[in-house]
């Protein structure tokens, strides 16, 4: 009888060891499912953090081929300012000139015809004319 019980007490002592064995191994389970679950939360969040960057350097990829393109406007828009001007100026000292001319003529003959009047003994005074 007493060897009935010692092994009965042995037995249970070897079930006990496995439930005490059995519960560490689901502690430890349990603690390694909750750091996956941290690192797979994890991951998420830095994918989403990654398309989010992606869609901005998207973003930002076209604005500055926008300010390219504007840009490349922009210095078309001066050359063709600029060229306008040299037009303008070369037309403006082509009238500058012509009116100089036109000016020149119109004061030889106003000079002319005050010689004619002096030499004619006229009283008229050349300033005058």
């Amino acid at each position: 009888q007493i060897e009935g019980a010692k092994k009965r007490n042995q037995f249970l002592e070897l079930e006990l060891s496995k439930a005490v064995d059995q519960k560490d191994l689901r502690e430890e389970i349990a603690t390694f499912k909750k750091k996956l679950d941290i690192e797979a939360g994890r991951a998420d969040r830095m994918a989403a953090e990654r398309e989010s960057l992606a869609k901005k350097t998207t973003e930002l990829h076209t604005k500055l081929s926008e300010m390219g393109k504007r840009s490349n406007a922009m210095k078309d828009d001066k050359e063709r300012l600029e060229n306008q001007m040299v037009e303008m100026k070369a037309r403006l000292e082509g009238q500058l000139s012509a009116v100089r001319t036109e000016r020149d003529q119109f004061e030889a003959a106003i000079n002319k015809l005050a010689g004619r009047r002096a030499s004619k003994g006229s009283a008229v005074d050349a300033a005058e004319i």
